[in-house]
């Protein structure tokens, strides 16, 4: 198979999915960590809410950040490439004259899969790329910025990055599902989409914290949305150079 540039995005996944799991091995306390009482974001504490020491776990905590962010990127990074490298084939894989064209030099009309989106020249095109990889820059910059304000010293901040992160994946998502040219995996961008405002939701609704079942809702929900988020990015990188290649041979 040809290289693209996410394709180290499974590989990437899976490191930020093991620093998570020894993360939570790690926690402190008679308990340790709990699926339903515990926010992801606990794990990147130095001194967890029952004084319990956490150093290791909250590096570990900022490695999953980082990794995750990182493989946002690179997929991103995927979209616009793979788009860029087919603008000026045809769908056999063969190099065509122009960009949209025909090999007599017509332009090719605007909803044909061999010009329009894939053409490279299309407003679509534009605002897909540029939104997957905003987005998907965005992603990379406030999931590391998670990590590195641990949230028992810097709440306020760690909060309001780790929403900004939520919200930039939304963009990497809605970018990609609306606009994407064919070859794109649309019902992945598409099911993230509504996954991510489906959290949101919840997010910005706040069940009150003071009952039990709000507390329980917020925790499992941002756990939903992180598994489900961590699944679309690695489904996408693994299946969608296996697609763009199957098409071009």
């Amino acid at each position: 198979m040809k290289h693209f540039p996410g394709s180290k995005v499974p590989a990437v996944l899976l490191l930020a999915l093991g620093a998570a799991v020894i993360s939570g091995l790690l926690y402190p306390g008679d308990t340790g960590y709990s699926l339903t009482q515990n926010y992801f974001s606990d794990l990147g504490m130095t001194v967890t809410r029952d004084g319990g020491e956490n150093l290791a776990g909250s590096l570990l905590f900022l490695g999953t950040c980082g990794a995750f962010g990182y493989a946002a990127w690179r997929y991103a990074r995927l979209l616009g490439s793979v788009d860029r490298e087919n603008a000026d084939r045809g769908p056999g894989g063969e190099q065509t004259p122009g960009d949209g064209q025909t090999p007599g030099g017509d332009q090719l009309p605007a909803d044909s899969p061999e010009g329009g989106a894939l053409s490279g020249g299309s407003l679509g095109v534009v605002v897909a790329r540029s939104g997957v990889l905003i987005g998907g820059f965005l992603t990379a910059v406030f999931f590391l910025l998670t990590g590195l304000t641990p949230k028992n010293l810097l709440f306020d901040l760690h909060n309001w990055v780790s929403y900004s992160a939520f919200l930039a994946l939304m963009l990497l998502w809605v970018s990609a599902a609306l606009f994407g040219p064919p070859g794109w995996p649309r019902g992945i961008h598409l099911s993230m989409v509504l996954l991510s405002a489906g959290y949101l939701a919840v997010l910005f609704s706040r069940p009150s914290w003071e009952m039990p079942e709000g507390w329980a809702l917020q925790v499992v929900a941002q756990k939903i949305v992180v598994i489900g988020n961590w699944l679309g990015l690695l489904l996408g990188s693994t299946l969608f150079p296996k697609a763009i290649v199957s098409r071009e041979t």
